[in-house]
C-alpha cells in the first residue's frame, strides 16, 4: 500500500516540475521568435483623460489643503424653499461646512434639498451624514466626520 501512495505522489510531483520547465521553455522561444522578427516593445505612455473635477489642474499639481483651526467656519442654514440648496452647495465649494435643519420645509421641498444637496457633496468629494430625521451635516473633502453616525445610504425620511 505505501509502495502504491510512494508511487502515486511521486509521479504527481514529477509531473509538476515537468509542467513548469516546459512552460518557461515554451516562453524563451516565444521570446526568441519576438527578436528574430524585430519587434520591439514600446514604452506604454500615460494617458489621462480630462476630468471636470480637476479643473484644469493636473494630478501631480494638486495637493492637499490643511485646515487652519481658527479659520474653520461652519454654517447653520435653516432653507425656507428648495431654491436655498443653491446656496449650500456654493458654500461647500468655498470648503466650509453646513449643517442643515429641515424642519420649517415640507416633507417634499426636504427630500428634493437633501438630494441635491447630496449630488453636489458626492461631486466635490465630500460626505453628508444625517444626525436626526430633519437635521443633516455636510463637509467638503477636507473634514473627516467622527462619531455614531451612518453616512446618508437610504433616502431622507425613511
Amino acid at each position: 500500500m505505501f509502495e502504491k501512495l510512494g508511487a502515486y505522489f511521486s509521479n504527481n510531483f514529477r509531473k509538476e516540475d515537468e509542467d513548469i520547465y516546459d512552460e518557461e521553455n515554451y516562453a524563451d522561444e516565444y521570446e526568441m521568435e519576438d527578436e528574430d522578427y524585430g519587434y520591439v516593445e514600446s514604452p506604454k505612455e500615460e494617458v489621462r483623460k480630462p476630468s471636470i473635477f480637476n479643473m484644469g489642474m493636473s494630478r501631480s499639481k494638486q495637493t492637499r489643503t490643511t485646515i487652519d483651526p481658527n479659520t474653520v467656519r461652519m454654517q447653520i442654514f435653516k432653507p425656507s424653499e428648495y431654491d436655498d440648496s443653491r446656496e449650500i452647495i456654493n458654500l461647500l465649494k468655498r470648503n466650509e461646512s453646513v449643517v442643515l435643519n429641515l424642519e420649517f420645509v415640507s416633507k417634499e421641498d426636504g427630500r428634493r434639498i437633501v438630494d441635491t444637496v447630496s449630488g453636489g457633496i458626492t461631486a466635490l468629494d465630500g460626505q453628508i451624514v444625517k444626525v436626526t430625521n430633519s437635521i443633516f451635516i455636510a463637509v467638503p473633502k477636507n473634514y473627516q466626520i467622527e462619531g455614531g453616525f451612518e453616512k446618508r445610504r437610504k433616502s431622507y425620511f425613511n
